[in-house]
């Protein structure tokens, strides 16, 4: 067990974090700025480099808040640190580092997701979590398989969650790490709604709070970046909505697949009667622009695309989601531009 020294002050220009333990997905410092202000109370732990700098490896966010503090209020002029002797390993100082946030409940899963992609294999090995929060040989799995960029768009998702309780509960690692596209996107989704069942989906006035929630621009801002180029990996259709989507079609022609939707206009009186001898002209159904009505007399050209004539409806394709949470079930339509309307529906289970 490595031994820290006393607490002691120091200049705290000599101070700066040490890059090999900046785990922290986002460093939010403004709740600390003014407790450093009035006076700091725990110190952080750091070790003295040759050069008489003042390397802290844990307690970086009060380090950056009374930097922030002294650019903001002048002071403080110092900072208190604890010293570990130069010679302590790097395993043993990762491990004073995480134990302190961990024990505190302090650090996210997110940010324990990023330590252990960062941590030595015999730092993270060493680390008891309490309470059996998380299982190590799991998390260990779970860093392996996240990408920078799903750690990046979770943190957006995290940004929302007030309370460390609602993040350890929903926000499961194993459930997201290995899913791509829309499904990782509803599971994020889902986990974003569920805000620690404070929602009754069976209670008129929460329904429509929850689904104006999913219509704000709050959650398909920070998640947009999941929805671009992506195709849904697995698609739960319903049969009912394509029956009815079926029923709904004109009896015209459907045009082909790679097809614009064709615009109609009007039929009028032609301007100058047939020429003796000719059949009225009709309009080849292959020749893009026109239309074969059910009476050869009311051929007309389709209107130029964006000029006249209301251009007819077409069936939007609509994907179905499944999301298992608790109890009770409910269904919400999302839109997004990158993919349509997208249903999201809450399985709430148990």
């Amino acid at each position: 067990m490595v031994s820290l020294g006393e607490p002691v002050r120091v200049p705290l220009d000599d101070c700066e974090p040490d890059p090999r333990f900046l785990y922290r997905v986002r460093y939010d410092v403004d709740d600390l700025v003014e407790s450093i202000r009035r006076g700091q109370i725990n110190p952080a732990l750091a070790r003295r480099r040759e050069d008489g700098k003042y390397m802290v490896f844990a307690g970086v966010r009060r380090l950056m808040a009374a930097r922030a503090a002294r650019e903001r209020y002048g002071e403080p002029e110092t900072f208190l640190v604890r010293l570990v002797s130069p010679d302590t390993p790097v395993e043993e100082m990762w491990r004073l580092a995480l134990d302190e946030n961990i024990t505190q409940r302090k650090i996210t899963p997110l940010d324990l997701v990023k330590a252990a992609r960062m941590a030595p294999e015999a730092a993270i090995d060493a680390i008891h979590v309490t309470n059996n929060a998380y299982n190590v040989k799991e998390l260990k799995a779970i860093a392996a398989r996240i990408t920078d960029e799903e750690l990046e768009d979770l943190t957006r998702v995290e940004e929302h969650y007030t309370s460390w309780a609602r993040v350890e509960s929903h926000l499961v690692f194993e459930q997201i790490a290995g899913l791509t596209g829309l499904d990782r996107y509803t599971r994020i989704v889902a986990a974003w709604l569920s805000l620690d069942l404070r929602f009754d989906l069976s209670d008129e006035r929460d329904r429509e709070r929850v689904a104006g929630m999913i219509r704000s621009h709050l959650i398909p801002d920070p998640l947009q970046p999941l929805l671009r180029g992506l195709e849904p990996p697995r698609v739960e259709e319903a049969p009912a909505q394509e029956e009815r989507a079926a029923a709904a079609q004109p009896p015209a022609p459907a045009p082909e697949p790679e097809a614009p939707p064709v615009t109609w206009e009007r039929p009028r009186a032609p301007s100058a009667p047939a020429q003796p001898g000719r059949a009225p002209a009709e309009a080849p159904p292959a020749q893009e622009g026109r239309v074969e009505p059910s009476h050869p007399e009311e051929a007309m050209p389709v209107a130029p695309e964006g000029e006249g004539g209301p251009a007819e409806p077409e069936e939007e394709e609509e994907r179905v989601y499944t999301v298992l949470l608790k109890q009770g079930e409910d269904e919400f339509v999302f839109e997004c531009p990158a993919v349509g309307s997208v249903r999201i529906r809450i399985a709430r289970i148990g």
